[in-house]
């Protein structure tokens, strides 16, 4: 059989605050980038297409985005090809409240089957049961999001799978240190379905990942579209495609919005920049209001730039959206100065807690992931997941962990 992988599709994302032409055109990305793969599947004559959880970016949708959903989604059925799902951290069903799902809606709609598990507690103990299908001769088995739960359900699915069978593991997560970053999974934990698996479908992480380096069962693929420019801008993003019959896999880039990155080095005063710009956009093809625009300006001392004026050296060309962003060589004090502040904040927030939080020095992109994980539940405004990230990761530090890895 042929399997298409993707994850991490996040239909109905918007630009946080965004507004007007952008705003809309960013909105249709990631259903065009959706349809992208879909009609890559159509002609690879895939015959079961995984989606690895986050489907949805929110768990609840307005009409418009359901409505393109089951369109995009009836070409696949159309065309004979089976779907399974799993839900994502941002799309998750709760417990008790299916019945709100658009999820399974779309399931009793017969436009995909849902996999997931559960886990009851008896006592201090921990029952887990996990949905499994067969498909041809292959077992399917779907987890879901299982949050901090991932590593005790992974490792108690490795023990139950037969390792004479061919099987598939579909789960939302990826690969860190779990100590700060809660419903990611330890590798440890992954090497405990070798020889046991023929593929694990994982997500969560924006970019293409495989695990081990030499004959890898984990995969993933990275998101379908840019969902946080600012710090996906250099990520992989695509599908895979896997052959059940001779494990080989092949990943395929995915449709995304057209960037272009403008990079000025050695800026001492403001007139150098205009020079420079001037210059090297020529260099460059910027596509009418579509490209995004990113340039990068690398000064060497602390001077001031007129944004504005910078933006209209691309009048003529008019990309959808510019974004300036400045570093001082050699200085801590690199800001964007984008009124949006979305271009470099990633790396800058890595560089102050590095320089100035001793604590966390070692484990700088953990914690400003984590951070922007309590940031995306604030915004959604989802109370549980926000104080179960926090609680965790207090407790960590609490506990005084001395994982070298974190």
């Amino acid at each position: 059989m042929k399997i298409l992988h993707c994850s991490d599709i996040h239909l109905g994302k918007r630009p946080v605050g965004g507004i007007g032409e952008y705003s809309n055109k960013r909105y249709e990305d990631y259903f065009k980038s959706f349809e992208y793969i879909i009609e890559s599947a159509c002609k690879e004559k895939i015959d079961i297409f995984i989606i690895a959880g986050d489907f949805f970016d929110k768990r609840v949708i307005n009409p418009e985005i359901l409505e393109k959903t089951e369109k995009i989604l009836e070409k696949l059925k159309e065309n004979g090809i089976k779907v399974l799902i799993i839900e994502g951290n941002h799309d998750n069903i709760i417990k008790g409240n299916e019945e709100n799902s658009w999820i399974v809606y779309l399931e009793k709609k017969g436009l995909f089957k849902r996999l997931t598990f559960s886990v009851t507690y008896i006592g201090e103990e921990k029952k887990f049961d996990f949905d499994v299908i067969k498909i041809g001769d292959v077992n399917f088995y779907g987890l879901g999001y299982p949050g901090i739960l991932v590593n005790e359900a992974m490792e108690e699915l490795s023990k139950r799978v037969n390792p004479l069978e061919k099987n598939i593991v579909i789960v939302h997560t990826a690969i860190s240190s779990g100590d700060f970053l809660p419903g990611t999974i330890e590798k440890e934990i992954i090497d405990k379905f070798q020889g046991k698996v023929i593929y694990i479908a994982g997500g969560h992480f924006h970019t293409h990942i495989t695990y081990p380096k030499e004959n890898p069962i984990f995969f993933i693929p990275g998101a379908s579209e840019y969902w946080n420019i600012k710090s996906e801008i250099n990520r992989k993003k695509g599908f895979i495609i896997f052959d059940t019959e001779t494990k080989e896999y092949k990943f395929y880039d995915s449709k995304t919005r057209d960037i272009v990155i403008l990079n000025i080095e050695n800026i001492k005063e403001e007139e150098e920049v205009f020079l420079k710009i001037n210059k090297e956009k020529n260099n460059i093809n910027i596509i009418e209001n579509e490209s995004l625009l990113f340039i990068n300006i690398s000064l060497e001392k602390n001077i001031f730039l007129n944004t504005n004026e910078i933006e209209k050296l691309f009048e003529k060309e008019k990309p959808l959206k510019i974004f300036i962003n400045t570093k001082y060589k050699n200085s801590l004090n690199n800001r964007s100065i984008n009124r949006e502040n979305i271009s470099n904040i990633y790396e800058i927030e890595k560089e102050v807690i590095k320089n100035s939080w001793d604590k966390f020095r070692d484990a700088s992109e953990i914690v400003v992931e984590t951070l922007n994980n309590l940031k995306i539940h604030q915004q959604e405004k989802d109370k549980e997941r926000f104080f179960e990230v926090f609680d965790h990761f207090v407790n960590k530090i609490i506990s005084g962990d001395n994982n070298e890895n974190k």
